[in-house]
C-alpha cells in the first residue's frame, strides 16, 4: 500500500505535505512553546474514496494502535493545504472532533475529515473565495488532549479592527464550551501592557491571563504576523493547541476625527467638502510623494464624510507609515489610543533606509524653503486680488467655472505651504523647547514673538483695539447714535473713522467664523458686525479703566513661579541668562522658530484670503441659478457638490453617469433635512469600516463631560456659549467661555474668560494655545459642549480634562 504513514509531528522533516495548520504547530514546537503530543497523517491519494477504501482503513487502524494510549483522549483536526493561510483561514469550515478515545473513534473521525473536502459546504466556500476546490488537499492532526482547568483563545491584534491590542477569552474547563458551544467567556484586553478591559469578577487567575498575553506577543513577533491562538491550562502548565494568522486585517478601514475636527470642525456642506478635500489632500499627497516616491494615493481616499463631519482614513495613513518603515501601530498614538508603557517605538528598518536618500534630499530643500515662502505668498495674493477685482457680471457661467478652476490651482499652491509652514514651525519650536529645558526654562513661559511686530499685519486684534480706542474718543452722543444705527455707512459717521474701518475691512474682511468653510459669511459681507465688534472692544476698554499694576498679575501654579521673570511677565530672549556659547548654539534655532511663526501667519492669512474667494464665485453662480429657477436662494448652492455644479454648466465634459442637472431644489432640501436631523448627534471619535455607526442622543450624556486637557488649572463659573462672532457681546468677565472651536478673530474673548471649554481641538489648537498664553484652564474635544445651557455653573479641571455640570445656575 502506498499511503503515507502517521508521523510524530515533532520528528517530521518532510515538505509541505501536512497542511498549514500542522506546519504552524510544528513551528511552535521548534520554537519551544509547549504543544501537546501531536501526530499528523499527510495528504492521501484518492481521498474522496477513503470512506470505502477498506485497505486504507485497516492500515489506518493498525498504525493508530501503535501510537494511541488507551488511557488518553484525543482531538482530531483537519490540516488542509488551503487552510490557515495569511489570506484565508477556512476557520469553522472543517469539523474538529474532541474527547475521542480508542482506535475506532479516532479512525472514524479521520475518515470524516477526509470526506469533508468534497462536501457542499467546502465547495461553496472555495467558490465564494475564488479558490479552486480541485486543488484542496487534506492532512489530519491527531493531538493528545490536555486535562483542562482553563481553556481559551487569544488574538495578538483585534481581529475586527486591527488595533494593536491582545484580546484573551477564557472559560473554566474545556475549550469546547468556548469554541463550539458558544459559552460567554471572561474577556480581557491588554494594550501595550495595560488592561483596558477586564471582567469585574472572574474565577480565573489574572497571572495566567498575563502569561497568555505575554506569550501571545512573543509568538506573534517570532511568527512575523498577527496570530489567533487556542490554548489550554491543566493547572500547572500552559499549552498551545492551535495557531493561525489573523486574516483580512488590512481590509477594515479605520476613520478618526481626532485630527480632522481640529482643522475642520463641525458639519461641512457638500460644496465645501467637494472643494476642500481634493484641494488639501492633494497637497498632502504632494508632500507624501516627496517622502516615499510615486504612489497610488488619491485625495478622496484620505478622508470620508460621516453625517457631514470629516474623518481621516487612518488605514491609508498607516500604509504610508509602513512605507516609511514606521510601526503601523504608532498610528494609534495619533488617534489618541490609551495604553501602557509598551507603546510602539520607531526603529529604522530597511524600508526606512530605502527612503532615506529621498528624505535627506527633501530635508535639505526644506532648509531653504523659508526664503521662498514670502515671495510665493505675495504672488498668490496678487493673483487672487486680480480674481477678486474683476467684474463677474460680464462673465458667463462657463467662464465662471474656468475662473473657479483657476482659483483652485492658485489655492493648491497655498495649501501646500499651509501644510509645510506649521509643520516646520512645530519642528523648530520642539528643538527650541528642548534647548531651553537644558537651562531650566519652560517653553510655555518663554515669549517667542517678543518684538516681532510684523505679526500684526496678520492679526486683526491690534487694529480692532485701535479702532475701539478711536471710537471711545468720539463724543458720547455720536457713539450712542452709531450704537443705535449699527450702520457703517451712516451719514453721521466721522469721515476719518469711516476710512479707517474701510481699510480694516479691506485688510481683514476675508475672515469669518471658520477659515476652512467658505460658506461662512466673511466680515466684508457683514459690516454691521464689524461695528459691533468695535463697540464690544470699546466697552471692554471703558470697563477696564486706566491700566494699573494689578493688570500685570498672572494666575499661575506655585511650580510655575520660577519660570517667569520677577515682574510676572514671560521671559524674552534678551532676558535669558545665557553664556556666549549658549547664545551661539541656541540663536539659530530661536531665529528660525520666530521666522516660521511669522511664515505660518503669513501663509494662513494668504490661504484664507484666496480660499474665501470660492464663496464669491460660487455665490455668483447661485444667483444666476435662482433666476433660472434651479435654486430658491443663492447660498443653496453650498448644499450641492462641485461635480453637480459642473454637471449643470458643462455636462459635455463629464462622464455620462455624472452629467445632467437634476432637481437641485429637492436635493438641497433633502440635504438640509439630513444635516438638521444629525446636527446634535454624537459621533464616535473612531469609526471602523465605511458605514455610519448609530449616533448617540445628547440625553445619553451624564453630568461629567470628558475631554482633552490642554491648559492646566481649575476654575468654577457660569457658562456662556459663543457660537459665532455675533455672540461676543454676551460674554461677561469671569464666565466660562464655551465654544465649538476658535479662530484668530476670536482671541478678544479670551481676555474676559475665566476658563475655556471647546467642542473641538487638541493640544495645538488655537483654543489651547491662546488659553495657555493667558493662563486659563482649558478642556477641548468636549462632546456637545455647545449644548450646555447658558449660565450653567461649570467646574473646569484643566489637568484631568473634566467638565462638571452643576444644577445651581
Amino acid at each position: 500500500m502506498t499511503h503515507s504513514r502517521i508521523i510524530d509531528l515533532e520528528k517530521y522533516q518532510g515538505g509541505d505535505k501536512i497542511g498549514r495548520k500542522a506546519l504552524n504547530l510544528r513551528w511552535m514546537i521548534q520554537h519551544h512553546y509547549p504543544v501537546p503530543k501531536t501526530y499528523v497523517l499527510p495528504y492521501q491519494p484518492g481521498e474522496s474514496r477513503l470512506d470505502t477504501d477498506k485497505a486504507f482503513q485497516d492500515e489506518l487502524k493498525f498504525e493508530l494502535e501503535k501510537i494511541l494510549n488507551p488511557d488518553q483522549v484525543y482531538a482530531v483536526r483537519s490540516s488542509a493545504n488551503l487552510e490557515d493561510s495569511t489570506h484565508l483561514s477556512y476557520a469553522g469550515q472543517f469539523t474538529t472532533y474532541l474527547s475521542l478515545s480508542g482506535v475506532q473513534e479516532v479512525s472514524n473521525a479521520i475518515i470524516q475529515i477526509f470526506g469533508a473536502g468534497v462536501s457542499e459546504t467546502i465547495q461553496a466556500y472555495t467558490s465564494k473565495t475564488n479558490q479552486d476546490a480541485s486543488k484542496l488537499q487534506m492532512a489530519v492532526i491527531i493531538q493528545e488532549m490536555v486535562q483542562p482547568v482553563v481553556s481559551g483563545v487569544a488574538f495578538s491584534k483585534n481581529p475586527l479592527t486591527g488595533l494593536d491590542e491582545v484580546i484573551v477569552e477564557a472559560v473554566q474547563g474545556s475549550g469546547e464550551a468556548l469554541v463550539q458551544e458558544g459559552k460567554t467567556p471572561d474577556r480581557w484586553v491588554n494594550k501595550w501592557g495595560k488592561w483596558v478591559t477586564q471582567p469585574i469578577e472572574s474565577q480565573i487567575d489574572l497571572q495566567l491571563i498575563q502569561q497568555v498575553v505575554s506569550q501571545t506577543n512573543q509568538i506573534s513577533q517570532a511568527y512575523g504576523a498577527p496570530v489567533d491562538l487556542e490554548w489550554v491550562y491543566n493547572g500547572q502548565e500552559l499549552y498551545w493547541v492551535q495557531l493561525r494568522p489573523i486574516t483580512h486585517l488590512d481590509e477594515v478601514n479605520i476613520y478618526s476625527n481626532r485630527i480632522s475636527k481640529e482643522v475642520f470642525p463641525g458639519m461641512i456642506k457638500p460644496l465645501v467638502w467637494s472643494v476642500n478635500i481634493p484641494l488639501v489632500n492633494s497637497a498632502w499627497i504632494q508632500l507624501f510623494t516627496r517622502l516615499i516616491g510615486k504612489n497610488d494615493l488619491q485625495p478622496d481616499e484620505l478622508a470620508r464624510s460621516f453625517a457631514y463631519r470629516a474623518y481621516f482614513n487612518m488605514g491609508v495613513i498607516g500604509q504610508i507609515f509602513t512605507m516609511l518603515g514606521f510601526p503601523k501601530e504608532s498610528l494609534e498614538l495619533l488617534m489618541g489610543m490609551q495604553g501602557g508603557d509598551e507603546r510602539p517605538r520607531f526603529r529604522p528598518s530597511r524600508k526606512t533606509m530605502r527612503h532615506l536618500p529621498r528624505m535627506l534630499v527633501f530635508g535639505a530643500r526644506l532648509l531653504g524653503i523659508g526664503s521662498k515662502i514670502m515671495p510665493a505668498m505675495r504672488q498668490i495674493r496678487a493673483e487672487c486680488a486680480t480674481l477678486q477685482a474683476q467684474p463677474l457680471q460680464n462673465i458667463d457661467e462657463t467662464g465662471l467655472l474656468a475662473e473657479i478652476e483657476r482659483l483652485y490651482l492658485i489655492n493648491q499652491k497655498a495649501a501646500y505651504f499651509n501644510i509645510l509652514a506649521p509643520l516646520l514651525m512645530g519642528l523648530y519650536n520642539l528643538i527650541l523647547k528642548r534647548q531651553l529645558s537644558t537651562i531650566g526654562v519652560d517653553f510655555s513661559a518663554f515669549d517667542l514673538t517678543h518684538g516681532l511686530t510684523e505679526l500684526e499685519d496678520y492679526d486683526p486684534n491690534p487694529y480692532l483695539r485701535q479702532l475701539a480706542d478711536r471710537f471711545n474718543q468720539l463724543e458720547e452722543t455720536t457713539r450712542s447714535q452709531l450704537a443705535a444705527s449699527a450702520d457703517l455707512d451712516g451719514a453721521n459717521f466721522p469721515e476719518l473713522f469711516q476710512k479707517e474701518i474701510t481699510e480694516f475691512i479691506h485688510k481683514f474682511g476675508h475672515l469669518s467664523d471658520s477659515g476652512n468653510d467658505f460658506s461662512s459669511i466673511p466680515w466684508r459681507e457683514n459690516r454691521p458686525l464689524v461695528l459691533q465688534m468695535i463697540q464690544s472692544e470699546a466697552q471692554r476698554q471703558r470697563d477696564a479703566g486706566p491700566k494699573s499694576d494689578s493688570d500685570q498679575e498672572i494666575r499661575q501654579d506655585k511650580d510655575q513661579t520660577s519660570r517667569l521673570d520677577q515682574s510676572g511677565s514671560k521671559l524674552t530672549w534678551e532676558k535669558l541668562r545665557l553664556t556666549r556659547l549658549q547664545r551661539l548654539r541656541m540663536g539659530p534655532t530661536y531665529r528660525r522658530a520666530r521666522q516660521f511663526r511669522l511664515y505660518r501667519e503669513a501663509v494662513s492669512s494668504t490661504y484664507t484670503y484666496g480660499y474665501g474667494l470660492f464663496r464669491v464665485y460660487f455665490l455668483e453662480v447661485g444667483q444666476r441659478w435662482v433666476k433660472r429657477g434651479l435654486l430658491e436662494s443663492p447660498d443653496d448652492i453650498f448644499y450641492l457638490s462641485w461635480e453637480e455644479v459642473k454637471a449643470s454648466i458643462q455636462p459635455e465634459k463629464l462622464p455620462a453617469q455624472e452629467s445632467g442637472a437634476g432637481n437641485y431644489a429637492d436635493l438641497v432640501a433633502k440635504r438640509k433635512r439630513e444635516m438638521e436631523s444629525s446636527r446634535d448627534s454624537i459621533l464616535p471619535e473612531i469609526i471602523y469600516g465605511n458605514e455610519l455607526p448609530p449616533m448617540q442622543n445628547p440625553d445619553q450624556l451624564g453630568d461629567v463631560r470628558q475631554g482633552i486637557p490642554s491648559s492646566g488649572g481649575y476654575y468654577r463659573g457660569p457658562a456662556k456659549v459663543i457660537q459665532s462672532v455675533s455672540d461676543f457681546g454676551k460674554l461677561c468677565k469671569g464666565d466660562v467661555l464655551v465654544i465649538p472651536f476658535s479662530d484668530v478673530s476670536w482671541t478678544p474673548l479670551f481676555t474676559r474668560a475665566g476658563a475655556v471649554v471647546a467642542e473641538s481641538g487638541g493640544m495645538l489648537s488655537h483654543s489651547s494655545i491662546v488659553a495657555r498664553e493667558f493662563n486659563l484652564p482649558c478642556v477641548v474635544s468636549v462632546p456637545l459642549a455647545c449644548q450646555i445651557p447658558d449660565d450653567t455653573i461649570l467646574t473646569v479641571d484643566g489637568y484631568k480634562g473634566e467638565v462638571h455640570l452643576h444644577n445651581d445656575r
